[in-house]
């Protein structure tokens, strides 16, 4: 399985971005373009932490209707991949999309 495709979601300065690519990808931008947010909100994504701190929200509204979305597409599943509880009956178009918001009530 890999991740091909990456989007972020009201998450800091980021109000929406989407990456996607191969094998890797190079991230280049002017100071305070948003690259270390970019990185810190895959790592997020990857680790599967919660969100409690306000300010890494978009201009730190934090409710439903402004929540952190990190939208993962997975391609390259193997069949064992494709038949794991969390994946079976969630692929489209052969990838595994896996959506997480984030909120703060």
């Amino acid at each position: 399985m890999r991740l091909c495709k990456f989007e972020i979601k009201n998450f800091k300065g980021i109000e929406y971005a989407s990456f996607n690519w191969e094998d890797f990808i190079v991230l280049i931008g002017e100071n305070n373009a948003g690259k270390s947010s970019a990185l810190q909100a895959l790592d997020l994504f990857l680790r599967g932490s919660q969100v409690k701190d306000r300010n890494l929200f978009r201009n730190n509204e934090a409710d439903g209707d402004h929540a952190i979305e990190l939208i993962g597409h997975f391609d390259q599943l193997s069949e064992q991949d494709q038949q794991a509880q969390a994946i079976r009956g969630r692929i489209w178009e052969n990838q595994w999309i896996l959506k997480k918001r984030f909120w703060l009530e």
